[in-house]
């Protein structure tokens, strides 16, 4: 049984950001605690009634303008920026046009660690509200896709603290795409995570 909690998701992140910088590897039980934590998130999404395997039709189902356009109007929305960008990104995981986006809002949940509604064309937050779970869930998707390809670990590490804070705060996860989307994403992290200890170990 686990005995230590995973201590980054014990408080909701939201309200309470975790400073990550004076954090120091904790060794196994630690990893244990961390990967205990994780698991019995995958099992309570998958228990969910509105739960289904992750498909990439999730993110086919309305026409998104595209996200070179959004960032110019005065007031865009996270949310339709990022669906539009994970739209163009699993047509190409390559596209270079919305990487400097996915940098920028990197950078801002990195240095605030939260994400706001609505954005003006130069990038700053308009109005106060951040409490939109999708886009964190949308953003962390992001950070997988560019890890993905990359294997720059700058993506990995944004996107095991974006799934902390979305943990954090796990019964906010309540719509179809954010269930399906964050299963996939906490599995694959595991995976990830479990790769590059393998790797460091030998």
């Amino acid at each position: 049984m686990n005995k230590t909690p995973y201590q980054y998701t014990q408080n909701n992140l939201l309200v309470t950001p975790q400073n990550y910088q004076m954090s120091s590897y904790e060794g196994a039980d630690f990893l244990v605690s961390y990967q205990f934590s994780r698991s019995k998130i995958i099992t309570k999404l998958e228990k969910m009634p509105k739960f289904v395997p992750y498909s990439e039709n999730l993110f086919f189902s309305q026409r998104v303008s595209q996200a070179t356009a959004i960032i110019k109007k005065n007031k865009f929305s996270t949310n339709e920026l990022y669906h539009s960008i994970i739209t163009e990104l699993i047509s190409n995981p390559k596209n270079m046009q919305v990487i400097p986006i996915i940098d920028k809002f990197l950078k801002k949940f990195e240095v605030r660690k939260k994400i706001f509604l609505y954005y003006d064309n130069k990038f700053n937050n308009v109005g106060d509200s951040f409490k939109e779970i999708q886009n964190y869930i949308l953003l962390s998707f992001m950070c997988f896709i560019r890890y993905q390809v990359t294997s720059d670990l700058k993506y990995l590490n944004t996107f095991l603290k974006l799934n902390d804070t979305i943990c954090s705060v796990k019964n906010l996860i309540i719509n179809r795409i954010d269930i399906s989307l964050f299963h996939y994403l906490l599995t694959s992290e595991i995976k990830y995570v479990s790769k590059l200890l393998d790797e460091m170990d030998t």
